[in-house]
């Protein structure tokens, strides 16, 4: 039996799509649920235990569990037979190049490192503070688990003399982020002391790296936070914190909610929104765009609420325009805190509610132009259209352009043939003089 058919002899169609969907009887041994993969209100999407295939009838889409798994994640045939061999317990042999061989060790490290950071915040003596600090941010144990995180106590060698026991070497600790090189003597040292330790997972739930948290009350001198250095597995730029948790949320809403910190994504998911991830305060990529494409084509930026997050976050609007996505915005109310994180812990309620109405963002672009500047002031005026202006050229429809022109116009007393112009020389590149 090859590994294609024993991981089909394994896996139960319906247990796979039930972890994804709310399935529901259907008679005759079949069972419905609301397609992912398009907009309905009464469920389409079919699944038969007795030949364990699925299909929906309103978008045509239909096969067995890898194609639920492509479908589902974006995935190739190969990705799928991973995961779905990984859920199985089949081992899938890889490609015997030193390359590989190595990723699947530094993999392996990785996850043996976490397990170590858990036990040591559940079980240790010198998880205790730590223990405290989750306690009082009110993280679940469900979040804890769902989140594998953990605690590196501030030891010298800890979590690398636990993992030498288990057969790694010196060197292979250091190439995997997790050991430092001392530097007299010979021999490692932990990289991560003294932190909280979030684990950083791709999208198909392997971890990669690690982001580790200075503990309130601390005497560590270093940053807030320290991530793990970039290995052969962990691209920083390729990477979106939680994704793996929320690929199925952001199937079902549609749209993905990029935030900045990865606690903002924790609290997010504390009160049942989702379909969030975290750029982890760096800026966004097209390669994290791209693969956010597999999953939706409507992108919602929450940033911090400050110059620096908008800018930041501009950048990242402009590439998603350009790749194509639907773009609209989260603004978080002042006076309600800089961040989801801090929102959550005043209102809750208003977090949800933002969640599930963002606007447009060239509502929001008009919204702040309005709200911050004196257009009784020629100058202010002057700046305020040619940002509009710049921001409408880069709209890929004509429609669209059209809509917020005419909505321009009387914002500064305009004609709209005038401003159409003006567009026109924002799309060849010239400076406009309107």
């Amino acid at each position: 039996m090859d590994h294609k058919e024993e991981i089909r002899r394994r896996i139960d169609v319906a247990d796979l799509i039930g972890d994804s969907l709310e399935l529901k009887p259907a008679g005759g041994g079949s069972m419905k649920a609301i397609c992912p993969f398009h907009t309905e209100k009464t469920p389409s999407f079919y699944v038969s235990k007795e030949k364990q295939i699925w299909h929906c009838f309103g978008c045509g889409k239909g096969g067995d569990i890898f194609a639920f798994v492509m479908e589902m994640e974006g995935a190739d045939f190969s990705e799928a037979l991973r995961v779905l061999g990984k859920r199985a317990g089949v081992e899938i042999p890889r490609f015997s190049s030193t390359a590989s061989n190595e990723k699947t060790r530094l993999l392996e490290s990785n996850k043996q490192a976490e397990s170590v950071f858990k036990h040591v915040l559940r079980s240790s003596d010198h998880g205790q503070h730590a223990r405290s600090y989750v306690a009082s941010r009110g993280y679940t144990d469900e979040i804890v688990d769902a989140f594998g995180i953990g605690f590196a106590p501030n030891e010298w060698s800890l979590l690398c003399d636990t993992l030498k026991k288990k057969g790694w070497k010196d060197h292979e600790l250091v190439a995997a982020g997790l050991a430092l090189n001392k530097k007299k003597g010979g021999g490692v040292v932990d990289r991560f002391r003294g932190r909280l330790m979030i684990p950083l997972r791709d999208h198909h739930g392997n971890t990669v790296g690690f982001t580790g948290r200075v503990l309130p009350g601390s005497d560590d001198s270093g940053p807030k936070y320290m991530n793990s250095p970039e290995t052969l597995v962990y691209k920083k730029g390729e990477l979106l914190f939680g994704l793996d948790r929320a690929k199925v949320a952001i199937k079902k809403e549609k749209q993905v909610v990029i935030v900045e910190g990865n606690l903002d994504v924790l609290a997010s998911h504390m009160v049942g929104v989702e379909h969030v991830v975290a750029s982890s305060g760096t800026a966004l990529t097209q390669a994290q765009l791209h693969l956010l494409k597999r999953f939706t084509d409507t992108v919602v930026f929450c940033f911090d609420q400050d110059t620096a997050g908008f800018r930041a976050a501009r950048k990242g609007i402009h590439l998603a325009t350009e790749l194509g996505f639907r773009v609209r915005v989260i603004q978080i109310p002042p006076g309600k805190g800089k961040d989801p994180d801090e929102l959550i812990k005043q209102d809750a309620e208003a977090w949800k509610r933002l969640a599930r109405h963002p606007i447009d963002i060239m509502e929001y672009y008009f919204q702040v132009a309005e709200a911050k500047n004196d257009l009784t002031d020629v100058q202010r005026k002057k700046r305020v259209g040619a940002f509009l202006l710049e921001e409408i050229a880069r709209l890929p429809d004509v429609i669209e352009q059209e809509h917020w022109l005419r909505k321009l116009s009387p914002l500064v007393q305009v004609d709209v043939e005038r401003l159409r112009g003006s567009l026109s020389k924002h799309n060849d590149g010239e400076t406009p003089t309107a």
